[in-house]
């Protein structure tokens, strides 16, 4: 059994951000969501806050509500592996040549 959680198709998590830091833009959640069909996507979430004057924004029941955004997970670029240069052998010299 792997160490990492699985869910469920059509299922997902969302965690407080430890590392948010006030007034930065990243999000005050993200988590992970696998669709029905079994993909696996990142969730970040933002709770809604009027940008003058930093308060929670709410619906029109009076409920805070949090923004969402979701996206294929990072994969991190995978760093290029260069081949050796191959060196080139030297034209074969024809020692039969006159001069």
């Amino acid at each position: 059994m792997s160490d990492k959680y699985e869910h469920n198709d059509g299922k997902g998590t969302l965690f407080k951000n430890a590392n948010k830091q006030p007034g930065d833009n990243k999000p005050d959640y993200k988590g992970d969501f696998k669709t029905p069909s079994g993909e696996l996507l990142s969730i970040s979430g933002w709770v809604a806050t009027d940008k003058s004057t930093g308060q929670i924004r709410k619906d029109r029941n009076g409920n805070a509500f949090i923004n969402l955004s979701i996206e294929l997970p990072y994969v991190a670029p995978q760093p290029k592996v260069e081949e050796e240069p191959q060196q080139e052998e030297p034209p074969k010299v024809d020692e039969d040549l006159p001069f």
